[in-house]
């Protein structure tokens, strides 16, 4: 399981000393690049200050946009734009971007969970449109309590998955308290044929972390299928390779230049994700 960080530039957030994070085990990093506030869509001047030093640090990038719900606010297509205009294309060796769909105290506005569903259906079309590939970032709880629960479109991207467990604000990161697998996941992304790769939040608002100046939430890569094999394989894992020409995970990674462990990481599913 590879150890990552999603960063936004809040919280007096210095940029990171991408080097010293990498040599300290981090192996990918989302950073956000659009959000909403005072009722406009915004972009994060994180990217443009450190994507290129994370990739350079050897990470695996990709980025985030954190949506707003307000009926009365941008619509989701703006701030899917925003994001593009500030991430822009997705460029070669990058992780697939990821949709925010949670809900904090700013967001609880005159919103129906299916209004907020299905806007969040349709910052999924929007990104979908433009990159293809689309991620999502929830829970559970977030997707049974603020959209409705039940299947949607979303879920054919792979998950980031927030896990419940006792939060220890302000604390240094505890990976300890990541279990190793999703758990109960929301029931679009229950399907064996999905993706299989999952990022799991095991440790928010953490401090000290090698490399911050400041909060940051920690990330694990897991995967969804793991039967003990070194080559893990899913459905959705085979008809990629199949697409792309290979017969296994191993000869995707030499043939492009990967670490051959037979096991699909952050850079093997970057791969896989650009068919």
């Amino acid at each position: 399981m590879s150890e990552g960080r999603d960063y936004a530039s809040i919280d007096k957030n210095d940029p990171p000393d991408c080097v010293a994070a990498h040599a300290s085990g981090i192996r990918f990093v989302y950073l956000r690049g659009a959000f909403v506030e005072n009722g406009r869509p915004c972009a994060d001047p994180t990217p443009a200050r450190v994507r290129d030093a994370w990739a350079a640090a050897g990470d695996v990038v990709g980025g985030y946009v954190i949506l707003s719900y307000d009926p009365s606010g941008p619509s989701p297509e703006d701030q899917i734009q925003k994001f593009i205009d500030t991430w822009g294309p997705r460029r070669s060796g990058e992780l697939p971007p990821a949709l925010d769909a949670e809900t904090g105290s700013k967001d609880h506005s005159s919103a129906t969970d299916a209004q907020r569903k299905e806007w969040l259906e349709r910052a999924y079309d929007a990104m979908s449109a433009y990159y293809g590939f689309v991620t999502t970032y929830t829970s559970l709880d977030q997707w049974n309590t603020n959209f409705g629960g039940g299947p949607s479109r979303v879920g054919n991207g792979g998950g980031w998955i927030k896990i419940p467990y006792p939060w220890k604000e302000h604390n240094p990161p505890h990976p300890e308290s990541c279990p190793p697998t999703p758990g109960t996941l929301p029931a679009p992304w229950e399907d064996p044929s999905s993706p299989g790769a999952w990022i799991t939040q095991y440790q928010g608002d953490a401090v000290h972390s090698t490399g911050f100046s400041s909060t940051v939430d920690c990330d694990r890569w897991i995967l969804y299928v793991d039967d003990g094999r070194a080559d893990v394989r899913t459905p959705w894992v085979d008809g990629q390779l199949a697409k792309l020409g290979y017969a296994s995970v191993e000869e995707l990674q030499t043939a492009r230049g990967l670490v051959a462990d037979k096991v699909v990481g952050p850079a093997t599913f970057s791969v896989l994700t650009t068919v």
